[in-house]
């Protein structure tokens, strides 16, 4: 539940910053001390010659900009899976070192290893997606327990999958190579699809 949650959260968080920048006025800006708000109003002055210059700058080039860096809305950044591949590749590792200490089979862990991890970046964003197509604007919280619980379990269904075919079909060789090769060519290919749009924001800020 947690993970459907947090990822449905970066959902409404995107759209949130997005209103943000789109309707940025300087105007509406809180200031605990009336001295700060004529500091600030002095040094926009000073800079943009007027505030209403200010408000298009951040509202048309910095927030596209920032919208540019995260991607389109449907799509989840890259960079965010690499933590989440990074605890699944210590974890096997471990398990990895200890089979060769005791048995010396420690390399049959590498096709689940490879296998499983393409599957946990792989549900990453397909949930995100799902996620994106469950965005209720008119949300409250017997909603939001509603939605979460039914994206948890296509996101389970999906897990448990991959799990059972990465660890036993394609790891312990239940399927035959020329076979367990197309399966994770397929996981890389989707996978490369779905994301693609990361690199399109690298090249796109490298050109800039």
């Amino acid at each position: 539940m947690k993970p459907c949650a947090s990822v449905r959260r970066y959902a409404f968080d995107r759209r949130s910053l997005e209103q943000q920048l789109r309707t940025f006025a300087v105007q509406q800006a809180e200031c605990s001390d009336p001295k700060d708000r004529a500091m600030i109003e002095e040094t926009i002055h000073s800079w943009f010659g007027d505030v209403e210059v200010c408000n298009r700058q951040i509202r048309e080039t910095i927030g596209d900009k920032v919208m540019a860096s995260l991607g389109p809305a449907r799509h989840y950044p890259t960079r965010m899976l690499v933590p989440i591949l990074l605890s699944h590749v210590f974890t096997n590792v471990d398990y990895m070192a200890g089979s060769w200490y005791d048995d010396g089979t420690g390399w049959k862990l590498a096709g689940p290893l490879v296998g499983f991890g393409t599957w946990v970046m792989l549900m990453v964003p397909l949930s995100f997606r799902l996620c994106h197509c469950f965005v209720d604007r008119r949300r409250t919280r017997f909603r939001d327990s509603l939605l979460n619980c039914a994206l948890a379990m296509l996101v389970t269904i999906g897990w448990l999958g991959g799990w059972y075919v990465n660890y036993f079909f394609v790891g312990f060789e239940m399927l035959p190579p020329w076979l367990s090769i197309p399966v994770l060519a397929t996981q890389f290919l989707l996978l490369g699809l779905l994301q693609r749009a990361s690199c399109r924001c690298r090249c796109r800020a490298r050109s800039e």
